[in-house]
């Protein structure tokens, strides 16, 4: 239940993205000076990437497997790059750090602590990566 739930969620959430994306190209008529680097759709996205890297360490405490754990971190890593093509890189480490901070003070939590942190540790490089392969695919298309 709790997988497709997470699949659910990431998929309305990709959906949000891709309308967001044509209503921001609609209003965009022409470009403007370059805005500054921590403007407040960085700080909205910082929530984002909080409950993203929230969402990853719900998953793994349930300990049902690593692959549940795994695509929520790379979903949510790719978010985080189409989301700040730019600045998702920023994003990515901020939800890692986020995810080993809860990792690590709900540590006696977990249902099977070696599955956790097996889902934990592989799910940073899956953000990360999946940051920047949400940033290139952004740019890019």
């Amino acid at each position: 239940m709790l997988e497709l739930l997470t699949a659910l969620s990431f998929i309305g959430f990709l959906g949000y993205l891709v309308f967001y994306d044509t209503q921001r190209a609609d209003s965009l008529a022409q470009p403007a000076a370059a805005p500054p680097f921590f403007d407040r759709k960085f700080f909205l996205h910082a929530v984002l990437a909080g409950l993203g890297g929230v969402l990853v360490l719900l998953v793994a405490r349930q300990g049902y497997g690593i692959h549940v754990p795994y695509l929520a971190a790379v979903l949510s890593g790719v978010s985080l790059g189409w989301l700040q093509p730019r600045k998702g890189w920023l994003l990515a480490i901020f939800q890692v750090v986020v995810l080993l901070a809860g990792y690590y003070f709900l540590t006696d939590q977990f249902v099977r602590k070696d599955l956790a942190a097996f889902s934990v540790f592989g799910s940073v490089g899956l953000i990360l990566v999946g940051g920047l392969l949400g940033g290139v695919l952004k740019r890019n298309l």
